[in-house]
């Protein structure tokens, strides 16, 4: 007779995702991709929404789903209204937050400014 078990087995939990927050001009930003790469090639998950996705799709799936959500402060993401969305939810649903400083003379103020701390 089979035993049933009432813990999930880890291979069916939900993968948690690394969300990387960055404006989309910086994409190409070459400390962004090589962040990525070092992460995906650990075998860690990545996640940044596509450029044609819906904002709305992009924050259920990618923060809702998100261990971490990693964010590289810039003039651009300062004025992303699709940014504020994430990461206003992001805060809303306590998932953490972690700045990443790569532009060492950009300081962030309105919105942006109050997610530094």
């Amino acid at each position: 007779s089979a035993k049933t078990s009432s813990t999930v087995p880890l291979s069916r939990r939900k993968k948690k995702h690394v969300f990387f927050c960055y404006a989309e001009k910086d994409e190409s930003d070459l400390r962004i991709a090589a962040l990525r790469t070092y992460f995906i090639e650990r075998r860690l998950r990545v996640y940044h929404p596509r450029e044609n996705e819906d904002i709305n799709t992009g924050i259920a799936v990618g923060v809702e789903n998100a261990a971490v959500v990693l964010v590289f402060p810039c003039a651009a993401l300062q004025m992303s209204k699709s940014a504020s969305k994430v990461l206003n939810y992001a805060d809303q649903i306590k998932t953490p937050l972690l700045i990443i400083k790569i532009y060492g003379d950009f300081q962030p103020t309105q919105w942006l400014h109050s997610k530094k701390n």
